[in-house]
């Protein structure tokens, strides 16, 4: 055989090139935000997942029920306990958590007007005081406004208005930040409220926008248990001593429903943060140790939609072409 031969003949027998393999999903992980890095957090992410379903099951609220279908035409109450300060006294996980995520949204940049809508007795209004010149507290109820009156007494920099989401009295593009914390879970059809959010933010400014999370680990394993299945249209969960009596309807919604609503109105979603995940276990750890648990999980948690509560900052975007520009101006960057 000749050498030719040979060398063609040994090339047949060897064996092929191995395919090159799929990259990790946990870097996948890493990408899904920008700030999300391989370390304690991601790490984080893997150990406390299969723990977070029984733990949030076991500690789920007896008085609640879910109700399941198209949640459209439920009132949208505007005097509900979670505007009451006496709420927050024995939910101050939560708050934690709250006050934590739009502290990391937040971190490093200031605006110059920024407005809490729906932001009750201004429970928020102090915490986005420290990253805008000037906050207007906006609530549709006048109860609020009077308790906001009463709890920011003395405070500068904050100004009070009984306005309602979905008929804001600014002008348009003349706000920098817009926050909505607690607002949509009373909004079956948010497609309004958001449409003048981004109406009233400058090109280029930003809005941080909360939602209760239809894809929350808990109501997750509701529906398996159930013959529902999850869709895209907002579900409800209301106390059950109200369920016959017209009670308070607390909607959750799909993140990626509401992602879409956000770009129709010209709202780009730029990060998402999965709070308030281990709100159970207040009373049976260490406050120390659940805030460094939640300040880990906000990040790592949220590509996987797990928590019951969602934050999401988005920017306004710039269609005249100045976008870069403008954003700077707003504060965000």
């Amino acid at each position: 055989m000749s050498t030719s031969r040979r060398a063609r003949s040994s090339a047949a027998r060897a064996p092929a090139a191995p395919r090159r393999s799929r990259p990790a999903r946990v870097a996948a992980v890493s990408t899904s935000d920008r700030h999300t890095r391989i370390g304690p957090a991601v790490i984080l992410r893997f150990v406390f997942v299969p723990l977070l379903l029984p733990i949030q099951i076991c500690g789920h609220q007896a008085g609640m029920v879910t109700v399941y279908g198209d949640a459209s035409g439920l009132a949208s109450p505007h005097d509900d306990n979670s505007g009451d300060m006496g709420y927050w006294a024995s939910h101050q996980y939560e708050h934690m958590a709250e006050v934590m995520a739009i502290s990391r949204l937040l971190r490093g940049r200031q605006f110059g007007h920024a407005v809490d809508v729906g932001g009750g007795y201004g429970r928020l209004s102090m915490v986005l005081r420290d990253y805008a010149d000037r906050v207007t507290l906006t609530d549709p109820s006048l109860l609020q406004v009077e308790r906001a009156q009463q709890f920011l007494r003395g405070r500068s920099g904050v100004e009070i208005r009984l306005m309602d989401a979905a008929h804001l009295d600014f002008d348009d593009d003349s706000v920098d930040l817009a926050v909505l914390v607690r607002v949509l879970r009373h909004l079956p059809d948010p497609a309004g409220e958001l449409a003048e959010i981004a109406r009233i933010l400058r090109p280029g400014g930003c809005a941080i926008i909360e939602a209760a999370n239809v894809l929350h680990a808990v109501t997750r394993h509701r529906y398996s248990r159930s013959s529902h299945a999850i869709t895209e249209s907002p579900a409800t969960v209301r106390s059950r001593p109200g369920k016959h009596a017209g009670g308070t309807a607390f909607v959750s919604h799909h993140p990626e429903r509401l992602m879409l609503q956000l770009a129709m109105c010209g709202l780009q979603v730029e990060r998402m943060l999965s709070v308030s995940s281990l709100r159970r276990l207040w009373r049976h750890k260490p406050g120390r140790v659940l805030r460094a648990a939640e300040n880990a999980l906000q990040v790592s948690l949220a590509p996987m939609y797990l928590g019951p509560s969602l934050f999401f900052l988005a920017r306004k975007q710039d269609l005249a072409g100045s976008h870069e520009s403008l954003a700077l101006e707003a504060g965000c960057r």
